[in-house]
């Protein structure tokens, strides 16, 4: 249910939604809502998020949730989000996650 109301909000494009997005993110682990609630953060397209999306990314425990916040941050052209996403590159002894981040990087390098 949350999972749908983050994808809602993402849709509606309201500075409100952003900051619902944005809390949500700060207060809620689960794994079905974080990647939800940084896709539609992402949707906005609004690089205010980044610091949130990174600081979630440090949160993170679950592989497949920690991979969903690289792709989603990767949509972002901003220093944060690059720094980020070369360290996890760097640093990152999970292949999958070092994967992540360097599609991440050429989608940035792409755009």
């Amino acid at each position: 249910m949350r999972a749908v109301a983050a994808r809602m909000l993402g849709e509606l494009g309201e500075p409100e939604a952003f900051l619902a997005l944005t809390n949500s993110l700060r207060i809620d682990f689960n794994e079905r809502v974080v990647p939800s609630v940084a896709e539609a953060l992402a949707e906005l397209g609004d690089t205010n998020a980044v610091p949130a999306l990174v600081s979630a990314l440090g949160r993170q425990t679950n592989d497949s949730v920690t991979a969903s916040l690289l792709g989603e941050l990767g949509r972002f052209h901003h220093p944060l989000a690059i720094e980020a996403l070369s360290g996890a590159l760097i640093h990152e002894t999970n292949e999958v996650l070092r994967s992540a981040a360097a599609r991440a990087l050429g989608e940035l390098g792409a755009r």
